[in-house]
């Protein structure tokens, strides 16, 4: 079964917006987004790292193809950790986006 991403249930919200595509229409999307994928990344770790402290830890993140892969592409992109859909009807139907 395919897993719904980021750019689908966008798809899904503007098309159940049926070209009304106002904030309160589309509102639903970052509901939708946070109910599948969690809270955003930023607002998570963020909090724990000084800001002074942020480019030169991201820096050697990136650099390190170990990190990379298990500290930014396996939770961010390829939502490894994340169980699969049993049923993704919820994240792609117009009625759970509040948009119908």
């Amino acid at each position: 079964m395919r897993r719904p991403d980021a750019a689908s249930t966008a798809a899904a919200a503007v098309a159940a917006a049926s070209g009304r595509l106002t904030r309160e229409r589309l509102a639903a999307y970052e509901t939708a987004l946070v109910s599948r994928f969690g809270p955003p990344v930023s607002e998570a770790a963020g909090a724990l790292v000084p800001h002074a402290l942020r480019a030169p830890l991201a820096g050697l993140v990136l650099a390190v193809p170990f990190l990379s892969r298990h500290m930014v592409l396996d939770p961010t992109f390829l939502h490894r950790r994340q169980a699969p859909l049993t049923d993704p009807a919820p994240y792609f139907a117009a009625p759970a986006l509040g948009l119908v």
